[in-house]
């Protein structure tokens, strides 16, 4: 309450809002700034004073935002952007504008129920395209102008096929299509000269297909099933597209069974035994390689071999796996890939083989 020094009557008002520390009244932004992030979840419209450093500014990500859905025409001021984030915010349809940022080379709008994408609408720079869990049903065909493309990952759509300007895609190297609704992969997909990581499961052309859409899923006799309480975990070892690998125990695992010869007493006798595991829980419904389901069978399926990770059992009350633990004595051959390598792991510069 404020009171009137004219009349002395006491008045209410409403109290001011705050400003929005990220409104383009309130946002400043230093010329020279290479990279801005604002992931609040309060934005609503594209604030401008992030052209600010439009001679500048190389990586912009303001994911995370789900009431953002549109970019401004001046967005192509922005002529040394090399990586734009827009995952989990509000895209429809993908703003074309980002074409005429001309060194623009990696592009994500994970989750964003995107629907549409123009013709001419992908920078003619772009390497690495994240398009994971939207509700696509087709490529522009000018992709094919995008012949550095080497990272493009549509998950998660609703894609039938491919546009066949994509065979002029010549550098790609990675392709994840999981969980659309492809018949079949195009014959000019195999042919490409440096592709080396293809994922489909969860499609109709895939064996496994009804896994995405809520089928029988994994056979769970073809796995031990372990209760959650019976595992417990000590540290994350590891963590990838669609899980986090944590070192962990897995208490009271059933001892071999005894021999024919075993007496009653001793059977009666056999200890369980805490052992050494790894244990895999997936993040959700939808990984960057489809679903979990199809990750799981995949494992299952690949069975027991000297040069593969066993399959112990399937997480009860939870999606997950319990693995056998890799070694010690074992040491990652590399780095996972950085921003500049895309799909090829990185090395420390002494690395030699």
């Amino acid at each position: 309450m404020t009171i009137n020094t004219q009349t002395h009557h006491p008045i209410t008002t409403k109290p001011k809002p705050k400003p929005d520390p990220e409104s383009n009244q309130v946002l400043k932004i230093e010329k020279g700034t290479t990279k801005i992030k604002i992931s609040s979840g309060t934005l609503t419209t594209f604030p401008l004073p992030i052209l600010t450093p439009f001679d500048t500014l190389t990586h912009l990500d303001l994911s995370n935002n789900p009431s953002l859905s549109t970019l401004p025409a001046s967005i192509s001021r922005l002529h040394k952007l090399k990586i734009a984030f827009f995952s989990s915010c509000a895209f429809t349809t993908f703003p074309a504008q980002l074409a005429q940022c001309r060194s623009l080379e990696m592009i994500a709008f994970k989750s964003n129920a995107m629907t549409c994408i123009p013709e001419n609408a992908f920078p003619r720079k772009l390497r690495w395209l994240i398009l994971t869990d939207n509700r696509l049903e087709a490529l522009p065909e000018s992709i094919g102008r995008c012949a550095g493309l080497q990272k493009c990952m549509l998950a998660g759509n609703r894609l039938r096929g491919l546009p066949d300007g994509m065979r002029a895609c010549r550098k790609l190297g990675l392709l994840r299509l999981s969980g659309n609704l492809m018949e079949g992969v195009p014959g000019w997909v195999l042919g490409l000269p440096e592709l080396s990581y293809l994922s489909f499961a969860g499609n109709p052309c895939s064996s496994r297909g009804s896994n995405s859409g809520g089928g029988n899923g994994v056979d769970k006799a073809m796995l031990d099933e372990i209760a959650w309480e019976d595992l417990e975990i000590q540290h994350v070892l590891g963590e990838g597209a669609s899980g986090v690998i944590s070192k962990g125990i897995w208490k009271h695992f059933p001892s071999p069974s005894p021999s024919p010869s075993t007496s009653t007493s001793e059977q009666e006798k056999a200890p369980e035994v805490d052992i050494d595991v790894a244990v895999k829980v997936f993040k959700g419904a939808l990984t960057s390689d489809g679903s979990p389901l199809d990750e799981m069978h995949a494992t299952i399926t690949a069975g027991k071999h000297p040069n593969l990770i066993d399959p112990l059992g399937r997480i009860t009350g939870k999606t997950g796996l319990v693995l056998q633990l890799i070694p010690p004595t074992y040491t990652n051959l590399g780095l996972p890939p950085s921003l500049d390598s895309c799909t090829r792991d990185s090395f420390p510069a002494d690395t030699v083989f």
